[in-house]
């Protein structure tokens, strides 16, 4: 476990997108394999988790966040056997991304250059 830690009694993993790649399929794996090293399914187990939520700060297109959702779902028997369920959220959501997250903390149409979160 690479970068698995529990926060109180919740195991939080981090997840290293390669942006830097232009071969379908290697934003988590390729080069970023060294820092995605999990067994997903002994964290799972060792927490005592029946579900994952999987965030993301900011979802564009949605790329990142599914190819999140499939890498962790392929590398884990208890997420393919439903065993744990996986849900999705995002900070802030573009509507026009291609996927969808469960949860959105803030949507907007378009991308904007500032945004106030304070109100």
């Amino acid at each position: 476990m690479c970068c698995a830690k529990k926060l109180g009694h919740i195991p939080c993993i981090s997840l290293w997108a390669n942006r830097h790649s232009r071969k379908e399929n290697l934003l988590f794996s390729g080069p970023a394999s060294r820092v995605n090293r999990y067994e997903f399914d002994e964290i799972f187990r060792e927490g005592g988790v029946d579900r994952v939520l999987l965030v993301d700060d900011v979802v564009h297109s949605g790329h990142t966040l599914k190819e999140a959702v499939e890498f962790i779902t392929a590398n884990s028997k208890l997420l393919q056997s439903n065993e744990v369920e996986l849900r999705t959220a995002a900070l802030f959501f573009l509507t026009s991304a291609t996927f969808k997250p469960d949860f959105i903390a803030l949507s907007h149409s378009r991308v904007a250059r500032k945004i106030n979160v304070s109100k």
